[in-house]
């Protein structure tokens, strides 16, 4: 399977997982930490959908985005390897 694609889903799975399967724990961390606030929000308290989606939805989106960036770098690399 494409590395992109693995890391874009374990990234929709969960904010930082794309970024641990591209080795990159520290910005995985990140990530969490960024959307942690807004999983809390959206368990525990009566707030709107829109608002919700718009919280959480933005920075997973960016870590997904980011982890289908930083895999097609890697493989372009590896292939030189």
């Amino acid at each position: 399977m494409n590395e992109r694609i693995i890391a874009v889903l374990l990234s929709f799975a969960f904010p930082d997982l794309g970024q641990f399967y591209n080795r990159q724990p520290a910005k995985g961390l990140w990530f969490l930490v960024l959307q942690l606030p807004a999983m809390l929000l959206a368990g525990f308290t009566d707030a709107s959908l829109s608002m919700v989606l718009l919280v959480c939805g933005v920075p997973g989106v960016w870590a997904a985005w980011d982890a289908y960036t930083v895999a097609g770098r890697r493989a372009f690399y590896r292939a030189f390897e």
